[in-house]
């Protein structure tokens, strides 16, 4: 009650074998992350709940910096910490965390609790490379972007949408892709029958529906929900992950080459939650990005209607995520566009001069942390770097120490005078 610690830890037990209990006993044990912020895994990009919920232990991914050249190390299962007060922290550059005020976070002078963190301090994020699930696969993957992207949900059919050289293209292979994933759904005496491109009347565009697409991705939530990064995405294989961007980007994004200013890779969309979910989902690829919010501000807005003339329509506020310096070649390497002439474009430009691209530090901006609320919260427990990756930024686990008031999280406590050799009046350091 005293101390406000929320779970089974033994604290007679620990000041008994603790050294300094006579002057400076432990009350608690560590902060926590919120259930809904994602964990970088080998099982994919999965929220903290949903991993105290499966109750396995984890391997889980760790930044470059700490100088440990895999990946993944093993980790404990996430363990629920208790209901607390839970801050937001927002960046500059769209990544966000809840968690506790005494919740550590990475910066370029050290760890520093988030309460501690001012408006314009820097922070680590993913540095490299992450890891994957095992769900779904790169055809998947490429199906669910594009429906995002320029996709229609209908009462029972789901439609993929293609313009221009994207007819021409893409349509024929997504097609295929659609073919091959829906004929185990084919029933009844006509046999298998094929899914073609269908071209539209006076209209630069082709169409592919399915009523069985729809069927089958129907567990995935697109008909409450379109403009979504899906959970079996966040827990998909490599490819599954990279056929998504590439469909999404492809199909929504651009490639713009700024000349001496600088070119940048961007996607634009009414939806902020979505660009979040892509920001978090590029970071497993080592591909640092920036949302710049409400580009265009709602409002009402003159549009065609229809009818060769123009109404007023409500417009929802516009959100960009873009990509710039040497995450644009990583990007070339690692996503891509599908559609050749953005794709030749792109690589054009990353490929061009002697000096190439910016180089990328990996840190965000502090843009303000606020009061968000009270949560159930979770940690891990991590034992060769003590940290992880939450929603892209690199913080430090928790519950691997107890704490006495207003202590920090040490790793350890020493008692000095058991090594000070008299002799040489100094610490036996041997």
């Amino acid at each position: 009650w005293a101390s406000a610690e929320p779970g089974v830890w033994f604290r007679e037990r620990t000041n008994k074998m603790s050294n300094s209990w006579y002057f400076n006993p432990l009350i608690a044990t560590n902060p926590c992350v919120t259930g809904d912020m994602r964990i970088y895994t080998d099982k994919g990009l999965i929220p903290a709940r949903e991993l105290f919920d499966d109750e396995t232990d984890i391997n889980v991914v760790i930044d470059g910096r700490f100088g440990v050249e895999s990946t993944t190390v093993p980790s404990t299962r996430v363990f629920m910490t208790g209901t607390k007060q839970v801050y937001r922290l927002q960046t500059k550059e769209g990544y966000y965390l809840r968690a506790t005020a005494d919740h550590r976070v990475m910066t370029p002078r050290g760890w520093v609790e988030l309460q501690d963190l001012e408006p314009g301090d820097k922070i680590h994020i993913l540095n490299r490379k992450g890891a994957f699930g095992t769900e779904g696969s790169l055809e998947l993957g490429r199906v669910l972007g594009w429906l995002v992207g320029d996709g229609t949900i209908k009462s029972n059919e789901a439609v993929l949408s293609f313009f221009g050289e994207e007819k021409r293209e893409l349509a024929p292979i997504f097609a295929q892709y659609v073919n091959d994933m829906v004929e185990p759904l084919t029933v009844g005496s006509r046999g298998v029958y094929n899914v073609g491109v269908v071209q539209i009347k006076d209209r630069d565009e082709a169409r592919i529906g399915s009523t069985r697409l729809y069927r089958l991705i129907e567990p995935y939530g697109f008909a409450d929900n379109k403009h979504q990064v899906p959970e079996v995405v966040f827990r998909g294989t490599e490819d599954m992950q990279r056929g998504y961007l590439q469909a999404l980007f492809t199909a929504d994004g651009s490639f713009q080459d700024g000349g001496p200013k600088g070119g940048s890779i961007r996607l634009a969309s009414n939806y902020l939650d979505l660009l979040e979910d892509v920001q978090i989902l590029l970071g497993n690829f080592g591909i640092a990005s920036r949302i710049y919010r409400n580009r265009r501000t709602a409002g009402y807005r003159d549009m065609p209607d229809g009818s060769s003339g123009l109404k007023s329509y409500w417009c929802e506020a516009q959100h960009e995520l873009v990509i710039s310096k040497q995450n644009m070649v990583v990007f070339v390497d690692e996503i891509g566009f599908l559609v050749g002439y953005k794709q030749l474009a792109l690589h054009d430009y990353v490929t061009r001069g002697k000096r190439g691209p910016y180089a990328e530090h990996f840190t965000a901006t502090v843009e303000d942390v606020i009061e968000d609320g009270i949560e159930d919260v979770f940690d891990l427990t991590e034992p060769i770097t003590h940290s992880m990756i939450v929603n892209s930024l690199v913080l430090h686990q928790c519950g691997e120490q107890p704490l006495s008031s207003w202590s920090v999280c040490n790793l350890g406590a020493i008692n000095l005078s058991k090594f000070y050799d008299a002799e040489a009046n100094d610490v036996d350091w041997e």
